[in-house]
């Protein structure tokens, strides 16, 4: 059997709570195009010490380099074109952190995956991410085995930038909007092996900058309801003290029904 394991550290600058809340709702994003489909495989529950956990499966595509392509096919390997994913996401706001394990539920003769991510709040403004990949293969023929292994740590150690890209693009864009997300991007096409701290670093200021302009629309709104609620009040009363509505109201009254 060949084995190989990895792992990767990193930063974001963003709250447990908006971390909580996009997390399983990160697809689709500009930086997930090998995502074909994901879905729950049950409704959402409550664990036994209050924690949320979702299940879900994902559909992920499965390209190969052309060498596989030319020659898995002759020594009777045929991999599938996409590939399921079965994945757990364990909420805990007690202790502010987030497990999430993935693992491949189909092609498992020919390569074994299982991904776990934690994400645990580093202060109220920066999660810290710890990746940790095991890869297996059961296959000896020509040491496919081995080159299937290599293969898929080579891309996972790709994919695992982009996907904390997408993670980034997908708190700011479910919360700070979709201009703030797409100026994320931007920079991120611009230098594709920048890494996702440094990344998502560079929009601080544009993102405290939408935070500051979301108050202060919230107060003009704000203060705009009490403006219009004062002017009601105003007129209202100035109605109330018209000699001719108190006449008209002392008429009604002598006419009205009696007790």
């Amino acid at each position: 059997m060949s084995v190989r394991v990895g792992n990767a550290e990193r930063s974001i600058p963003f709250s447990f709570p908006e971390l909580a809340a996009t997390l399983a709702w990160r697809y689709p994003n500009p930086f997930a195009n090998h995502i074909q489909s994901t879905d729950y495989t049950q409704r959402p529950r409550i664990g036994d010490n209050g924690e949320l956990v979702l299940d879900t499966l994902t559909f992920k595509s499965n390209p190969l380099p052309q060498i596989f392509k030319t020659y898995s096919k002759r020594v009777g390997i045929n991999p599938p074109r996409a590939i399921p994913i079965k994945e757990e996401i364990v909420i805990d706001p007690v202790t502010k952190s987030i497990n999430h394990l993935s693992w491949n539920v189909g092609s498992r003769s020919m390569l074994k995956t299982h991904e776990i991510v934690c994400y645990n709040e580093n202060s109220p403004s920066q999660i810290m991410v710890s990746k940790n990949v095991a890869l297996a293969s059961d296959i000896t023929t020509f040491g496919f085995g081995y080159l299937f292994t290599q293969q898929a740590f080579r891309r996972w150690r790709k994919n695992e930038i982009k996907a904390s890209h997408g993670t980034c693009y997908s708190i700011v864009d479910q919360i700070y909007g979709k201009e703030t997300a797409e100026n994320l991007m931007a920079t991120a096409y611009q230098k594709p092996d920048l890494q996702p701290e440094v990344l998502a670093a560079k929009m601080r200021d544009r993102i405290q900058e939408v935070r500051l302009k979301a108050k202060e629309k919230l107060l003009a709104t704000r203060a705009e309801a009490l403006s219009k609620t004062k002017h009601m009040k105003d007129e209202m009363m100035i109605t109330i003290k018209n000699p001719r509505f108190l006449a008209h109201i002392l008429e009604a009254i002598k006419v009205g029904p009696k007790p």
